[in-house]
């Protein structure tokens, strides 16, 4: 059951609301299209997805999720999304994400029950091109291996910049990119179970209940309130400089609780990844100045640089 303190917090947290979505979703928009026009490209939809629209929207830490549907391949993805970034700052004063996907490319993701375009065309609020996307919906979406392992390579991915984060004392951030990781490994055990892919927090609270995972969903409420206070927390964790994660950590528990689930996560599709203490242990001993988990051949990697800028590799397996 909610709180009175719970639900005080998420009173403000969900305070953009529809019109201020679409209204981002419009400058982001005619910026797009007035860009890709020089190029002869065009922008086929716009929709506005992720926490604004969900249940896990922090002022001043969540980016603002835009999808672009365009009508080819766009050559210089990375200047159109700096510029576009650039432009939403100085109107907004908010960080802006955008994901590109040539039509193509999307309606083919979607086919495969590829999640970030289920999420975008199932729960996204559509600023231009419906009927596109009600085309792409009237697609038969199957859910297989693409959407299982996107959603574990996102897991390990989300993770690795949460632990790199909290290394470098920018715990605010860290916090939410270990809410990120807790929310695709979640999706990779619901749909291993129940082989349907939930798109929102609240889809993922509803699963879990109807999978009696009770232990699983009151991880994710811990750390859905861990984002929400993100800034209290940095304010409080600042003064304790975290040069590597131990049991006196004050963010030790909430690292090692998401980390089992993602070994639980990755486990289930016959994968034994290194337990937290391992990782850690890891970690301690090259003390790293950049590290980035990932996957190769869908397996988790762990790739790092020391203080001396050497490289290492190891495998996350057993």
């Amino acid at each position: 059951m909610m709180t009175s303190t719970t639900a005080e917090a998420y009173t403000l947290v969900f305070s953009l609301g529809g019109e201020k979505a679409a209204e981002f979703g419009n400058f982001v928009y005619r910026k797009a299209d007035e860009i890709l026009l020089r190029t002869r490209n065009r922008v086929f939809s716009v929709i506005v997805y992720g926490s604004i629209i969900d249940e896990a929207y922090v002022e001043g830490l969540s980016d603002i999720n835009i999808a672009l549907i365009t009508k080819g391949v766009v050559n210089d993805l990375y200047s159109l999304r700096t510029i576009l970034s650039h432009y939403f700052w100085e109107r907004y004063r908010r960080k802006l994400s955008v994901e590109v996907f040539p039509y193509e490319v999307f309606i083919a993701f979607y086919r495969n029950c590829v999640p970030i375009t289920v999420i975008i065309a199932r729960k996204g609020l559509v600023i231009a091109g419906r009927e596109l996307i009600n085309k792409v919906l009237r697609e038969n979406c199957v859910c297989g291996e693409p959407s299982l392992y996107y959603s574990l390579c996102r897991a390990i991915r989300e993770y690795s910049k949460a632990l790199l984060n909290a290394l470098h004392g920018r715990i605010a951030l860290s916090i939410r990119y270990l809410q990120h990781s807790l929310v695709h490994a979640l999706r990779a055990i619901i749909l291993r179970e129940t082989n349907e892919l939930p798109c929102t927090i609240p889809e993922i609270r509803e699963n879990l209940r109807k999978l009696k995972r009770m232990e699983l969903l009151n991880t994710f409420s811990q750390i859905i309130m861990l984002k929400i206070r993100a800034f209290n927390a940095e304010k409080i964790y600042k003064r304790k400089r975290l040069e590597s994660l131990g049991p006196r950590n004050p963010l030790f528990k909430a690292f090692k609780d998401v980390f089992d689930i993602l070994s639980r996560a990755w486990l289930s599709v016959g994968i034994n990844i290194l337990t937290f203490d391992e990782l850690i242990g890891i970690i301690k001993k090259l003390k790293p100045i950049e590290l980035v988990m990932r996957c190769q051949d869908n397996y988790p990697i762990i790739e790092m640089y020391d203080r001396e800028e050497r490289y290492h590799r190891a495998s996350l397996c057993k």
